[in-house]
């Protein structure tokens, strides 16, 4: 079971943060991990540093004793380190990430632009960016969790290179997606949306049919599947998600020890439609409190740090979320770097 051993929380001046950090520490607690707490606060201005001796000093041990003030909260829990950091704060937290080696970063999610936008600009950026797992928490949400939601992708048509980047992905989606189930003793669902076109999309696009999978069906020839006739086309094709779904869970299942996948007990799920409409749906409908997924980039563009997919999702999505990257990514900015 994947485990985090050196947590970064990102403390807001823009929303509470006793949820997300309360989430935090139980993690971190249960992970017996390094957990780390960061402020960002903006560059002092050299003509506003000068004015006085010792005035960005001050400044740095007047946030440095808020932040250990909110880790002696927690103090009887687990042992807090405190940092306060000057810069764009963004730019800040990726390039401590990549400093320190942490491989959690945990940050309120602060408000949107939009009214129904959970996420906003800095959220966003770090999304695409940031080099390890990213777990933006809704500071309006219960304190725990009931439902967790891995998001998955079984299909098929895409290059070999790519199915075995996407394999890997959803193998770290689903162990990360469990260890936080056993965090949070909260239920775990693992769903893949599945988007036909043509004609063989007409009667899922506007369905609400979602699928519990069961027993794995009979191997099928797609490639000699008749084209004239959708319907049939439209069933082989379900089936064979079906397959990959299963075979994804067999493959995590063998990974853990057989009590702990007893104490998971994940329920699979297709959804018929598009991912970009049908997994918010999925998730209001289920009452889910966090979506485990990818950012998985298939464009080709080396300059495309996130799906256009994922982006859609993760801007229509209005609970927590812990977006990992997939297996060979680079972030874009580096120690030395002074913007994107």
């Amino acid at each position: 079971m994947h485990k985090f051993k050196n947590v970064l929380f990102i403390v807001s001046t823009d929303c509470p943060n006793g949820t997300a950090l309360g989430h935090s520490v139980t993690l971190a607690t249960k992970n017996q991990a390094r957990l780390t707490l960061v402020k960002v606060i903006d560059e002092i201005p050299p003509d506003q540093a000068s004015t006085s001796e010792g005035f960005k000093g001050k400044i740095l041990a007047e946030h440095l004793m808020e932040l250990e003030k909110l880790a002696e909260s927690k103090s009887s829990q687990i042992e807090i380190e405190t940092r306060v950091l000057t810069g764009t704060p963004v730019m800040e937290i990726i390039r401590t990430v990549l400093d320190k080696g942490y491989d959690l970063v945990v940050k309120p999610a602060q408000s949107g632009d939009l009214p129904d936008r959970l996420f906003g600009n800095d959220d966003m950026q770090l999304l695409r960016a940031c080099p390890c797992p990213l777990w933006l928490i809704n500071t309006k949400s219960s304190k725990s969790y009931r439902r967790i939601l891995a998001a998955v992708d079984v299909g098929y048509f895409y290059s070999p290179e790519e199915l075995e980047t996407i394999r890997l992905l959803n193998l770290q989606i689903l162990e990360i997606s469990g260890a936080m189930a056993l965090s949070e003793n909260a239920g775990l669902d693992v769903a893949h949306a599945m988007e036909l076109f043509g004609q063989s999309a007409e009667r899922y696009d506007n369905s609400d049919e979602y699928e519990v999978i069961g027993e794995i069906a009979l191997n099928i020839d797609y490639e000699d599947t008749p084209k004239e006739k959708p319907g049939v086309y439209a069933a082989e094709v379900r089936q064979k998600h079906r397959q990959n779904m299963n075979a994804l869970i067999d493959e995590t299942i063998g990974k853990l020890e057989p009590e702990v996948f007893e104490r998971i007990n994940p329920e699979a799920h297709l959804i018929f439609g598009s991912p970009r409409k049908k997994i918010p749906e999925f998730v209001n409908q289920l009452g889910v409190d966090l979506v485990v997924m990818g950012t998985v980039n298939h464009t080709g563009i080396d300059e495309v740090f996130i799906g256009n997919t994922a982006e859609t999702i993760f801007k229509n999505l209005n609970c927590s979320v812990l977006a990992i990257k997939p297996p060979g990514f680079e972030t874009p900015v580096t120690l030395e770097s002074s913007h994107f």
